[in-house]
């Protein structure tokens, strides 16, 4: 088998891969069964929060620490500030 021969095996090949591909794309279902999911009540949506959009109050303090306390920490801290 010649280059130019085995070159347009693979490519017939590939073109029935593709083929067959794109047909079962067009026979999926346009329309999704949903019987088997059950219905969610209101009540379990009452306290609903959507990842991201809901942020903790944070509240400034002050702490006073011995020097070796911080010398500890600033050694411990490599480049992470």
């Amino acid at each position: 088998m010649s280059l130019c021969e085995l070159a347009d095996k693979i490519a017939a090949q590939n073109l029935a891969i593709n083929g067959a591909w794109r047909q079962s794309i067009s026979c999926r279902p346009r329309v999704i069964d949903t019987t088997d999911i059950p219905e969610v009540s209101a009540d379990a949506w009452q306290h609903a929060r959507q990842p991201g959009l809901y942020r903790r109050r944070k509240k400034p303090v002050t702490l006073r620490l011995d020097v070796d306390i911080v010398t500890w920490f600033k050694e411990h801290a490599h480049d992470r500030g």
